[in-house]
């Protein structure tokens, strides 16, 4: 009897404790549940802040492209404006203005004021190189091999028949380079950093006084960088460096008098096609800024007066 006893106590033990266990993994499951669902809110909560933070660079991106947009056509229009008083200086001062609240900073260097490096006389580039510190003598071979890498392998001899001077492809080889001399036209002025002899140091120097823009041998002295003028308002003796051209302005019929372009603008803005202009446009809106780069070619086509030649 106290087996039988002992047995039915035990089996009612056991039923009464399974409810209990039911429950308790019901309660764990529950706050797996609700934990897992937690995780879910704080995973789509982050993903929903990050793509706000995400939405709202973008649109603040999308604003100071606008502002640049809108200082490169600013700019165009200020070259080009008919009233002589009213003109945008072109050789490099820096305009301020406002566009939808946001600050604009605008410089012009019209390309005529530089030297191009695909164009300009080697006595032009030999004096640039020197007043921008090299000794004449180095300035003298670095300025040859500027020369070579520009002139086509078919057209690298003197009018007397001699080669012309200047590091060819075994010189880059020995100073350890893997490329010689393009043998043609600089794309860019950044490409002189490939010629042999030039230094980062030198090339910062020298790149706001080049140009691969201008298409000219001549420079216009008026609207100059401060290194270009240094370099050829001052001749030397028997130094031939072309006629460059000097700081001048052209009377503008203005009403019924002619007036007289401000110095530093074109005195001339119906004879613009052709020309470039390198633009800087910086624009700032909440803490960000934003700058660009951009050289534009006037043309005479009255719907579009001027194309893109470059973006940076």
């Amino acid at each position: 009897m106290s087996c039988a006893r002992s047995f039915r106590k035990s089996s009612r033990c056991s039923i009464s404790a399974e409810p209990h266990r039911q429950a308790g993994w019901a309660l764990v499951a529950v706050l797996w549940t609700l934990a897992m669902l937690a995780m879910m809110v704080a995973a789509v909560e982050a993903l929903t802040l990050t793509s706000a933070r995400f939405g709202h660079a973008a649109l603040e991106q999308a604003r100071l492209a606008a502002d640049i947009d809108a200082g490169v056509a600013r700019a165009a229009l200020g070259i080009a404006d008919q009233r002589p008083q009213q003109r945008w200086r072109v050789d490099g001062d820096v305009r301020r203005f406002r566009f939808e609240s946001d600050d604009v900073e605008i410089s012009i260097q019209d390309e005529s004021g530089r030297v191009d490096l695909n164009a300009a006389e080697p006595a032009t580039l030999k004096r640039l190189l020197v007043a921008a510190g090299v000794p004449v003598a180095q300035a003298e071979t670095l300025g040859d091999n500027i020369v070579l890498w520009r002139t086509p392998a078919d057209d690298d001899t003197s009018a007397a028949g001699e080669k012309l001077p200047g590091a060819v492809a075994s010189d880059y080889a020995e100073a350890g380079l893997d490329y010689g001399p393009r043998r043609g036209p600089f794309q860019s002025v950044e490409e002189l950093n490939l010629v042999l002899g030039m230094t980062p140091l030198l090339y910062a120097r020298l790149a706001p006084a080049l140009t691969v823009y201008s298409r000219a041998a001549n420079v216009n002295l008026s609207v100059a960088p401060p290194l270009v003028q240094e370099a050829l308002t001052t001749a030397s003796a028997g130094d031939d460096t072309g006629p460059h051209l000097l700081a001048s302005t052209a009377p503008l019929i203005g009403g019924n008098a002619a007036t007289t372009a401000l110095p530093g603008t074109v005195p001339d803005v119906d004879n613009l096609a052709g020309r470039s202009f390198a633009i800087t446009v910086r624009a700032r809106h909440a803490g960000r800024s934003l700058t660009r780069d951009v050289v534009i070619l006037f043309t005479d086509d009255k719907l579009r007066p001027y194309l893109i030649e470059a973006w940076h």
